[in-house]
């Protein structure tokens, strides 16, 4: 499953870890940012609008969760990983049960 490509236009911010473009969501893979009910939450969840504003995304689409949405690796129309750059600005952490590590390098 990790070769087929999702294009989202105007994707939308659910919280620190998951978008959503046209109705399909999108669960970052390999990451895992605090809960939407939580400051922390909130704050991710904003970093994330920010980030996707006017935004086109690429996602290599890695699985589909117990809730029914792909996880996929994104990135910008600048090729950087949205996943990484959540990490790196302190909002999620690198999740190694299911990255395997991929994404401890991008930590602060």
């Amino acid at each position: 499953m990790g070769k087929a490509l999702l294009l989202l236009l105007q994707a939308a911010a659910v919280d620190g870890d998951t978008i959503t473009a046209g109705g399909t969501a999108v669960r970052l893979w390999g990451v895992d940012a605090p809960e939407i009910e939580t400051t922390a939450g909130r704050r991710a969840a904003g970093h994330m609008r920010q980030m996707l504003q006017g935004a086109e995304l690429t996602c290599r689409i890695k699985d589909v969760d117990d809730y029914d949405r792909i996880v996929a690796q994104c990135f910008n129309a600048q090729g950087k990983d949205i996943a990484c750059m959540m990490v790196q600005a302190g909002h999620a952490d690198d999740w190694p049960r299911f990255s395997g590590g991929h994404y401890e390098a991008c930590e602060p």
